[in-house]
């Protein structure tokens, strides 16, 4: 009887450390709300950046990419402020996250907003819910942080 409980311990361990492991294989990287309830978010692990549109954790569209198939920009001077920009390809469309920090004024005011891109056209702006957003698209890339490498 003891075998069998020390059996469903380890069983059990198991099960929680896979539960465990895949939570944090996927990494929440940058997230903003825009209207209709619905956000946007990027996930990283070592290997891939997930780009997502969601409403209520239900998945809209979802693009997993190798990091190499991503390109990224991160935090040049751009007029009095940091600019810094994510795009995604898929097919003929891409997704390109771009975030605006004003370096000049007090309140550092940030802007941020999705482009979707269609064989080069931009198709539509997303504009970022005020202070909606978490993270920073500058997290997603380890080589700029030094990270996960």
């Amino acid at each position: 009887m003891k075998s069998i409980r020390i059996s469903a311990f380890h069983i059990y361990s198991f099960i929680a450390l896979l539960f465990c492991t895949s939570t944090y294989a996927n990494i929440l990287n940058f997230k903003y709300s825009i209207d209709n309830n619905k956000y946007i978010a990027l996930y990283s692990d070592k290997k891939n950046i997930t780009y997502t549109f969601e409403k209520k954790e239900k998945p809209e569209i979802v693009v997993k990419k190798d990091r190499k198939e991503v390109n990224f920009d991160l935090e040049n001077p751009d007029g009095g402020g940091l600019s810094s920009s994510i795009e995604i390809r898929n097919g003929n469309y891409s997704y390109q996250l771009i975030s605006v920090i004003d370096k000049i004024s007090e309140r550092h005011n940030s802007t941020t907003l999705l482009n979707v891109i269609y064989k080069g056209r931009i198709l539509r702006n997303i504009y970022c819910i005020p202070n909606s957003e978490y993270g920073s698209l500058t997290s997603s890339d380890p080589a700029y942080l030094g990270s996960m490498q």
